[in-house]
């Protein structure tokens, strides 16, 4: 027996004892770096020390009831964004890379806090608030005398007005000024209140309101109408530095050099003594609008 044990310790000797099997397991991802920017999250790592192309296993859980990690997004990427979180909520983040033989320890943790609804909405607010351009489609309604097209003397003598223009259709130039709502407690910086009641309150991208003037460039004049009144505008889209916006606006018209009768001329009226044909005066007028715009920058 002790023959055989010393011939074993003999060849373990000779021979050498088996290698270590080496784990082909990867090692945890390095460098972790995570940035907020509004309601999303950025990540950045460094892949695993020796290489390889592993997959990476992106664990999250909100700091406020951080009991286990969960599994949120898998990538073969080293860096990956999360949106729409919620606001203001503290969440924490670690990477795990995987391979065929495993999947590695953790990354370290690092933790960040996305950004407020007012934090989020301000710089939305102060980009869309100020002096705006746009160009839109208006609807102008001249009140007092009629602003006609033509006019004619029937075989009685009367007068007859063949086209009116009092209602005109008009593209327009218009440039705005918009004040734009601070966050209300319990109120999102984007919400529209009709009449400022919380009860009529809804969803947008950002609104404003302010003063606006609007003209439409003549053919024979160089303005032909000019307009100015109160106007509402909705924000396009969420992008901070984007001012892009749909606009509905009130106000006033003036109306220079429009086309009237002259003084002593009335429809359905004889014509004055002495005339044998119409007569025109241009007169400037006044009127109200409405305007639908878009504000392009």
């Amino acid at each position: 027996m002790k023959r055989v044990i010393f011939l074993v310790a003999l060849l373990e000797l000779l021979l050498g004892s088996p290698p270590n099997s080496i784990s082909a397991t990867p090692s945890a991802p390095r460098d972790l770096e995570v940035k907020v920017a509004g309601n999303s999250v950025t990540q950045r790592w460094k892949a695993p020390a020796g290489g390889g192309d592993p997959e990476y296993l992106i664990e999250s859980c909100t700091v406020a009831r951080c009991i286990a990690f969960v599994d949120v997004k898998r990538t073969t990427e080293t860096t990956v964004i999360e949106e729409r979180l919620s606001p203001g909520t503290g969440y924490t983040y670690r990477i795990k890379a995987k391979n065929a033989d495993g999947v590695s320890e953790p990354s370290e943790s690092k933790t960040v806090t996305t950004e407020t609804e007012h934090q989020i909405g301000e710089p939305t607010r102060q980009t869309f608030a100020g002096l705006h351009f746009g160009v839109g489609v208006s609807y102008t309604q001249t009140l007092g005398r009629d602003r006609i097209r033509s006019a004619s003397v029937d075989p009685n003598g009367i007068v007859r007005i063949d086209g009116e223009a009092n209602a005109i259709p008009r593209v327009m130039l218009e440039s705005h000024y918009f004040f734009t709502p601070r966050t209300q407690a319990g109120q999102d910086p984007t919400d529209f209140c009709f009449l400022f009641i919380p009860a009529f309150c809804m969803k947008t991208r950002g609104w404003g309101a302010g003063p606006f003037v609007a003209l439409q460039p003549g053919t024979d004049q160089v303005i032909q109408s000019i307009a100015a009144g109160l106007m509402w505008g909705f924000k396009y889209n969420t992008e901070a530095g984007d001012a892009r916006s749909w606009n509905f606006g009130i106000g006033a018209t003036v109306e220079p050099n429009s086309k009237t009768l002259a003084d002593g001329f009335s429809d359905g009226q004889h014509l004055p003594s002495g005339q044998t044909q119409v007569l025109y005066k241009d007169r400037t007028l006044v009127g109200v609008m409405a305007l639908l715009s878009f504000g392009f920058f």
